[in-house]
């Protein structure tokens, strides 16, 4: 019927405005906290073909940030199911994040010039020269907290041997983090971020905990320790 029409319409209007406004939330965060002359880059691409959704270049590092919006299912009391949910959930958000990540990871270190342009008009925004590639580092957000799964991605993300974690975190806990580390690290906070997301790659395969804050925490509080666990096989 037409009322059903409209109800989908509707429906799918709403699901593209929240999606943008998520979108836009994320990209005032980073924003915000890194300096004017960092390269902000917003719903590009790099292979004139697929979109990406944010993309910083502060010096020779760039940041690939991947924001999901996938909404949050309530749990259920079947364990088999209860997993196939998880699962599922974990796969629409987290690891699609990833793979669009690397798409673009594997770009920029194929060792050529990169053309970054607009998603939609394919207007080059930036010529990216090789030389001024150095670290790349990719950034999953979600708009809800998956718990030891999202803080331990080898329980159950899929990628090559060889390859980096990205860090997967979600919008509260990025922003919390940006906003204590621009307080408390004034004129240092980009550089000590990028230190940051290079130490806690190295924990995922030995680490439990239910909340990323309790990581970020630690190594505000105690940078040393922090760096210095994070190459030992111990389980925290």
């Amino acid at each position: 019927s037409s009322i059903r029409v409209l109800d989908l319409y509707l429906s799918v209007k709403y699901s593209q405005v929240y999606d943008q406004t998520f979108e836009n939330k994320i990209f005032e965060i980073f924003k915000h906290f890194f300096p004017e002359k960092t390269k902000i880059f917003s719903n590009y691409s790099v292979d004139r073909s697929s979109e990406n959704d944010l993309l910083i270049g502060y010096g020779k590092t760039w940041l690939i940030v991947e924001i999901k919006n996938t909404g949050f299912r309530p749990p259920m009391r079947n364990p088999i199911k209860a997993f196939n949910k998880i699962k599922t959930d974990f796969d629409k958000a987290v690891q699609l994040g990833y793979e669009q990540c690397k798409r673009v990871e594997d770009i920029f270190l194929s060792g050529e010039d990169v053309d970054i342009t607009d998603a939609d008009s394919r207007k080059l925004l930036y010529h990216l020269k090789s030389k001024n590639i150095g670290e790349v580092r990719s950034i999953v957000v979600t708009d809800y907290k998956y718990g030891p799964i999202q803080s331990d991605l080898s329980k159950m993300l899929k990628k090559d041997e060889w390859a980096l974690y990205p860090w997967s975190v979600c919008a509260d806990d990025l922003e919390t983090l940006l906003l204590l580390m621009k307080k408390l690290l004034k004129g240092i906070a980009p550089a000590r971020f990028i230190e940051f997301l290079d130490y806690r790659e190295r924990y995922h395969g030995h680490v439990t905990c239910f909340d990323e804050l309790e990581l970020c925490g630690w190594y505000l509080c105690d940078r040393g320790q922090f760096k210095k666990y994070a190459d030992t096989d111990f389980e925290f």
